[in-house]
């Protein structure tokens, strides 16, 4: 089953925008365009590397023409994520070449 079947959770992207007249950067709006991922919650070690274990760690995966980096904040169900990578996963294990091409990010909650 291609990991497509997967993607059932939406999304949002926050991208940081230039502040006129300044060298600053912030948050802009809420993107209107709604993409699909697979959200998967990360419990034990991995915590531990996100400000001292006080964030819960999460991992999303999604297709690859989805424009998300890292520094990026995104939305899911009203909850805030900062993005703190991404990975292009090109795996082929498959008969069908497309089946598990992905990328994945990890995020965890900004409140």
């Amino acid at each position: 089953m291609a990991i497509e079947n997967f993607f059932t959770t939406e999304f949002t992207i926050k991208s940081l925008e230039d502040i006129e007249s300044t060298s600053k950067e912030q948050f802009g709006e809420e993107s209107a365009t709604i993409y699909y991922c697979y959200l998967i919650e990360f419990t034990g070690e991995l915590e531990e590397f996100f400000d001292g274990g006080v964030r819960k760690a999460y991992q999303i995966r999604f297709d690859r023409s989805v424009p998300l980096q890292q520094g990026m904040k995104i939305i899911i169900d009203s909850v805030e994520y900062e993005v703190a990578s991404v990975k292009d996963n090109n795996i082929i294990r498959s008969r069908n070449m497309s089946a598990n091409k992905h990328k994945k990010a990890m995020i965890y909650k900004t409140t």
